[in-house]
């Protein structure tokens, strides 16, 4: 709670957790994160379920959530999720909700797939 608290005084936006409606169950968390990814600031959609909710679609429902807030009420212009290559669930949430892999990095010493959806153009 201390970190989401602080990220949001100092980035605007965080973690949030994710529950039922229904029952007020926690399932996990997903937000949006401040990153520096070699050098640069980025802002990354990140999403953890507990296992027993996973392959249900509430990763890519929390993380279409995060997409549509970074993009229309924070108004970034490109979000990323940095995913390892094996974690390929993680890599579908990321695919289904619009991202597509820029990149290999190394985030933190361990080799990352980098995803970015860049905000679509306004119609109009």
């Amino acid at each position: 709670m201390d970190w989401a608290a602080s990220s949001y005084a100092k980035n605007g936006h965080g973690l949030w957790a994710v529950e039922f409606n229904e029952t007020g169950l926690f399932a996990g968390q997903c937000g949006l994160i401040s990153q520096v990814v070699e050098g640069i600031p980025e802002v990354e959609i990140g999403y953890l379920l507990k296992s027993c909710y996973w392959h249900h679609g509430y990763a890519t429902e929390a993380a279409a959530a995060c997409r549509d807030y970074g993009f229309h009420a924070l108004g970034k212009d490109s979000l990323i999720s940095l995913i390892r290559p094996e974690n390929t669930p993680s890599r579908r949430v990321a695919e289904r909700v619009g991202m597509t892999i820029e990149k290999k990095t190394l985030h933190r010493k361990i080799e990352h797939f980098l995803y970015r959806l860049r905000r679509p153009l306004e119609s109009g």
